[in-house]
């Protein structure tokens, strides 16, 4: 929380509350979002999670349009991050 950089991201994602889901800035800042995340946060996430569905649903129904996609693709990205990392196809 103290770097920079992830604040950074953070303030791009701030500034999105009023945009559309089909805002030209949200793939590149949902890949800069999943890429932030270190693999060591990927360990500990629970089989079968990130979600957008159950508790994702519930996590991403609390966001504006835009934000709320970015937030869906970062999921997705590191769903397919820990089941790379557990030997599993994507």
């Amino acid at each position: 929380a103290d770097d920079p950089g992830v604040a950074a991201l953070y303030e791009r994602l701030d500034e999105l509350a009023g945009a559309p889901a089909d805002d030209p800035r949200v793939p590149a800042l949902a890949a800069d979002l999943a890429a932030a995340v270190p693999d060591e946060v990927l360990a500990v996430i629970p089989e079968g999670e990130p979600s957008a569905a159950g508790w994702g649903r519930a996590l991403l129904d609390d966001y504006p349009p835009a934000q709320r996609e970015v937030v869906r693709r970062v999921m997705e990205a590191l769903a397919v991050r820990v089941r790379t990392t557990r030997g599993r196809t994507p």
